[in-house]
C-alpha cells in the first residue's frame, strides 16, 4: 500500500484552473511538475494525507458546472 503522503494530487485541466484561481499554483502549464507544486502546497495544510483535497475540486467543479445549467 502507497502511504498518504507519498501521493500525487491529481491533474487536469479543471484542477489547474482551480488551483490558479485560487492561488495554489503558478506553474501555467497543466503537467507532472503542477501536480508537484499543487501537493506540496496542499501538503502546507495536511503533510500527511495532501490529496485529500481533491474531493473538493470535483465538488466544486460539479456544482459551478450545475450552475451553468
Amino acid at each position: 500500500m502507497i502511504p498518504p503522503h507519498a501521493l500525487l494530487m491529481p491533474m487536469d485541466t479543471h484542477v489547474g484552473r482551480l488551483s490558479r484561481e485560487w492561488g495554489l499554483l503558478k506553474r501555467n502549464s497543466t503537467d507532472w511538475k503542477a501536480s508537484e507544486e499543487l501537493t506540496a502546497r496542499l501538503a502546507r495544510f495536511n503533510q500527511g494525507d495532501p490529496c485529500r483535497y481533491d474531493f473538493a475540486f470535483l465538488g466544486y467543479g460539479v456544482d459551478e458546472v450545475r450552475g451553468r445549467l
